[in-house]
């Protein structure tokens, strides 16, 4: 019987040593190791926009539906409470907001400290 061939795992630690020496096995060891951590930031900070903007694009058709509710609406108790729900609607839309101009600005950071830190343009995108 014959066992199928493993394919090899790529270990970014055993390629620094194997293609680095002496100071430059410092610095690339250095890289990779921010590479990790940034990605891992990054993919956290793209994931969080991604659910602020859907997030933000539910409450934003809430308000639209509890506005064209509150027009149609002949009974003063029936009005003032779609009123209140969509005042809250709106205040909770615009904290989704702040939070997806947080994580934006987030990224910028990342990016930034990546650029500071001379690590190659491609590698955290």
């Amino acid at each position: 019987l014959q066992r199928p061939m493993r394919r090899a795992q790529f270990n970014p630690v055993r390629a620094v040593f194997a293609t680095h020496t002496g100071p430059e096995r410092l610095v690339a060891i250095q890289h990779n190791h921010f590479r990790c951590g940034a990605l891992l930031r990054m993919e956290s900070a793209r994931e969080e926009v991604r659910r602020n903007e859907m997030f933000a694009e539910a409450l934003q058709s809430r308000v639209n539906a509890l506005s064209n509710d509150f027009v149609g609406r002949d009974d003063p108790y029936q009005r003032a409470k779609i009123g209140e729900d969509r005042q809250k609607a709106l205040a909770e839309l615009d904290r989704v907001k702040a939070d997806l101009e947080g994580a934006k600005k987030q990224i910028s950071d990342i990016e930034e400290e990546a650029r500071t830190a001379g690590v190659p343009p491609g590698w955290i995108r």
